[in-house]
């Protein structure tokens, strides 16, 4: 595994992300004490668990989740790289939502125990911080709200392209396909649907024309007609991510 310094992150590169002064960089810098690698399926952390530490995506898709009363999971957020991981831990001291591997990852370990200085000292990066964070609660809102009021196949459908546009903010991918790793089984975890619906609804999309999901490729193949039949909102530019 080769170490990736923040001044040569490629990450940074891209537009989707704020820009710093030398100064914020230098502080960002001072937090990565590490990096790490873990293959698909590995827990990053465990939901009701106290770990104080704090990472950021380099590479890889990861799943935020939650675990029902019975023991079921729920997922809240599928992570894209440069999301960060561990936050509600480091501020809050509990983390009840667990974070795995939908891929093989890697990530950036952060000095969580630093993150406090960031609020005292460096307000522009505290401020794209909570920017960020609103960001992420705002789609999870979405997504409940959608999966309480849409039909499967609508909420598929609007799934679909909003993580076909986050992943194209990354670049890498062609005006109609993505990689796609996300299986029956995390789609129904996610959607609130079960993995028989998952099928049928995927089938209803490819039937129509609008979209399909073959292997690990997401083909969005009528954009226009998938946002009519979905209700996806082409959204304005959003606030630029702050990258840690």
């Amino acid at each position: 595994m080769n170490f990736v310094s923040c001044t040569q992150c490629p990450l940074r590169k891209l537009t989707h992300f704020s820009k710093h002064s030398p100064e914020e960089l230098a502080f960002i810098a001072s937090l990565k004490s590490g990096q790490v690698e873990h293959d698909a399926g590995t827990i990053i952390i465990e939901p009701g668990g106290h770990a104080n530490q704090l990472y950021t995506l380099l590479s890889g898709w990861a799943l935020r989740y939650r675990l029902t009363t019975c023991g079921e999971r729920q997922i809240v957020e599928v992570l894209l790289p440069g999301s960060i991981i561990g936050l509600q831990s480091v501020l809050l001291g509990l983390q009840n939502e667990g974070v795995s591997s939908l891929t093989r990852v890697s990530l950036c370990v952060l000095g969580g125990a630093a993150v406090g200085e960031l609020f005292a000292h460096q307000p522009r990066l505290a401020r794209g911080l909570v920017n960020s964070l609103l960001q992420d609660q705002n789609r999870a809102d979405r997504q409940m709200t959608l999966n309480a009021k849409t039909s499967s196949a609508s909420r598929l459908g609007h799934f679909l392209l909003e993580i076909f546009d986050r992943a194209g903010a990354l670049g890498g991918q062609s005006q109609r396909w993505c990689h796609f790793p996300l299986q029956r089984g995390d789609l129904s975890d996610l959607l609130g649907i079960s993995p028989t619906h998952v099928s049928r609804s995927a089938g209803e999309l490819s039937k129509l024309g609008l979209a399909t999901i073959r292997g690990n490729t997401l083909e969005i193949i009528d954009r226009q007609s998938l946002v009519r039949f979905s209700g996806y909102q082409i959204k304005h530019a959003e606030v630029k991510r702050l990258l840690l």
